[in-house]
């Protein structure tokens, strides 16, 4: 029979309905860890009735160790014990230019927690080793661990930077890129000064007679070219032609006694990154007495 119903059996007799007493029971529902009382609900019916099999409160960010409130004793609150739900979130850290994982942190506690780790360190090694932070969305994890964060994941982007090698600032091939960085990628071969400058040099070869030296004249760094190096891994990503124009003066022909030149000046002549290299050769001819 249901409490507070009753269906007569004999109609010929007296039916007889007796009322028994709601019972009010307080319900504490407390963490587990701390003995704080997070809340607490009145619930109220027949013991061992409608009471054995309330639902117990839901409270954010805790679970219950129970799955029903089931009050024994009307003269004493009735305790139901909470933990603090599992929290994590994982903040993932990317190479834009490759699409590459450079690290994966994960930070887990429960609900509630302080957020202690700071992504900080990690971005100043991988800057040091020659990226560039572009995205950073661990900012909007908040402070602590709870629904807001719980489950997500936060990227902390960083694309590959580059340099472009001049003459006026080269490299120093074998040396780290970063002076931070000592283990790190190096100047590759081919950054270096020399390496970016090319001389042209005019000749000026005088025949038909002995003891007259070649007219040597050379232009330093008339020609010059640069190279761009990826700084994360220390490669040549590409790399201009040389350029420039190198535009001699002309020489006077030495005077060789008994004989005459067929020029009295050479040379003026003009040097391109395809020649630097330019040869004049000049005859001398006996004289006619």
């Amino acid at each position: 029979m249901t409490p507070g119903s009753y269906t007569p059996t004999d109609p010929s007799g007296d039916t007889t309905v007796v009322y028994v007493k709601n019972t009010s029971v307080t319900v504490e529902y407390f963490d587990q860890t701390t003995g704080k009382v997070l809340k607490t609900d009145t619930l109220t019916g027949l013991m061992g009735g409608d009471l054995n099999y309330t639902t117990t409160s839901t409270i954010q960010g805790y679970v219950a160790t129970v799955s029903t409130v089931t009050p024994t004793d009307p003269t004493q609150n009735t305790k139901v014990t909470y933990v603090k739900k599992d929290a994590a979130l994982t903040v993932l850290f990317l190479d834009k230019t490759t699409g590459t994982t450079l690290a994966t942190v994960n930070v887990d506690g429960k609900y509630g927690d302080q957020i202690k780790f700071s992504p900080a360190k990690l971005i100043q090694s991988f800057e040091q080793k020659g990226y560039h932070l572009i995205v950073n969305e661990f900012g909007q994890a908040g402070t602590t661990l709870g629904d807001a964060n719980n489950g997500k994941t936060y990227l902390i982007e960083f694309e590959r930077q580059t340099k472009t090698i001049t003459p006026s600032d080269p490299g120093q091939p074998g040396q780290p890129i970063n002076p931070n960085d000592p283990n790190g990628p190096k100047w590759p071969a081919g950054t270096g000064a020399s390496d970016l400058v090319k001389d042209a040099t005019q000749t000026i070869h005088y025949q038909g007679v002995s003891g007259v030296e070649d007219s040597v004249t050379t232009i330093k760094g008339a020609f010059e070219k640069t190279v761009t190096v990826d700084l994360v891994t220390g490669k040549i990503v590409s790399e201009t032609d040389f350029t420039g124009q190198a535009n001699f003066e002309t020489v006077k022909t030495p005077v060789v006694n008994g004989y005459h030149a067929d020029k009295a000046l050479a040379g003026g002549l003009t040097a391109t990154h395809t020649g630097p290299a330019k040869r004049q050769r000049h005859g001398d001819l006996p004289s006619q007495r």
